[in-house]
């Protein structure tokens, strides 16, 4: 073929399989039938016609064979933590749906951004995936610079959202907001929370709380919601904001006690712990948890991901599960999920910078 044709052809396939090229096809066809030479220009549509089909429909055929392989799922913070908790929770349910195994990747550090990295990089083919929560859309206000942009991902589905629990360790003397408040203020400087990492939604509920109640507290990070656990035990930490997910199993063992949720009111899994709200007005903080994609990622892998994420947080042991812990299931996907993320970035920002909540 001719450097002309080669250069027609690579014209042709950027510009896709659309009524253009099947309008050019019809019209080779009907030359030839009538005794006509192909040649040329006409010869060169003709090819690459067939060559870009070709591709089209290989293409198509990956996405619907998808997944033929284990799929990773990559979890942006240590293990046990709620993030990695709901991570298993769907990939148990999602490998049964799909017929292929759900490796869950904990790649925690640097606030999440060692995993998000990873899958902003990663071939856009189906087989990596993320689990972010609201750090995702928080950290490139918060810290400035991380090494990736929102738009290098796809949202295939919110997972679940719900308030936080703060807590202390349960030889702590407070046994009340108010009592934990009083105690901070006579002290400045002395209390520490810690948090999952800057940005996440454990340091941003702590945050909150200290601008909101006009508190000095010192912020300890750590690499994931789970590392934070062995030193509110053994008291070196203060206090910390959360997930009931992370929470519930570490009451009933006697370890921590919880003085209120972030939720705007009582929930009915903990029908006595007060909603924060009450003692510090107008203190309401949710956190949420999304499955992403790299953002090339074929639209037909990533709308049927999110039918079967759905469908498997549609599921009545799924629903009870959560509920129990105080989390709710979402599953909303596509474009609704992302218009919810667009919304929290802006919101956020805007929190971020009136509250004046910064990277300690």
């Amino acid at each position: 073929m001719s450097a002309s044709c080669g250069e027609r052809t690579e014209g042709l396939s950027r510009s896709g399989t659309g009524p253009m090229m099947i309008r050019h096809l019809v019209r080779i066809v009907g030359l030839a039938r009538e005794g006509y030479v192909i040649a040329g220009k006409w010869a060169c549509l003709a090819v690459s016609t067939l060559l870009v089909g070709q591709a089209a429909l290989a293409a198509d055929a990956r996405e619907l064979a998808w997944p033929e392989r284990p799929v990773h799922l990559l979890v942006p913070y240590s293990p046990g933590g709620p993030n990695d908790i709901l991570a298993r929770l769907l990939g148990e349910r999602l490998a049964h749906s799909l017929g292929q195994p759900f490796v869950i990747e904990n790649r925690a550090g640097a606030s999440g951004n060692i995993a998000m990295e990873m899958a902003a990089k990663a071939k856009p083919d189906g087989y990596t995936l993320v689990m972010p929560a609201m750090a995702y859309v928080v950290n490139p206000v918060l810290l400035g610079k991380v090494p990736y942009r929102i738009q290098d991902f796809a949202a295939v589905s919110l997972v679940a959202r719900g308030p936080l629990a703060l807590v202390v360790p349960a030889a702590a003397s407070e046994h009340s907001v108010a009592e934990l408040i009083e105690h901070i203020r006579a002290r400045p400087g002395h209390y520490q929370y810690g948090s999952g990492g800057s940005g996440s939604s454990p340091h941003l509920a702590a945050a909150l709380f200290r601008h909101e109640a006009k508190l000095d507290m010192v912020h300890v990070a750590y690499k994931g919601t789970n590392d934070v656990l062995p030193d509110l035990f053994n008291g070196s930490l203060h206090l910390a904001f959360l997930s009931p997910l992370v929470v519930d199993a570490q009451v009933k063992a006697g370890r921590l006690r919880v003085l209120a949720t972030t939720s705007s009111q009582r929930l009915s899994a903990m029908p006595a712990v007060p909603a924060l709200g009450e003692v510090v007005a107008g203190y309401h903080m949710e956190s949420w948890y999304a499955l992403l994609a790299p953002a090339a990622t074929p639209l037909g892998v990533r709308d049927r991901l999110a039918r079967e994420t759905a469908q498997a947080l549609a599921d009545p042991e799924v629903l009870v599960r959560l509920a129990s812990l105080g989390v709710q299931a979402d599953g909303e996907g596509g474009a609704a999920a992302a218009e919810f993320m667009r919304t929290e970035a802006s919101r956020w920002e805007i929190v971020l910078k009136s509250a004046d909540i910064g990277v300690q």
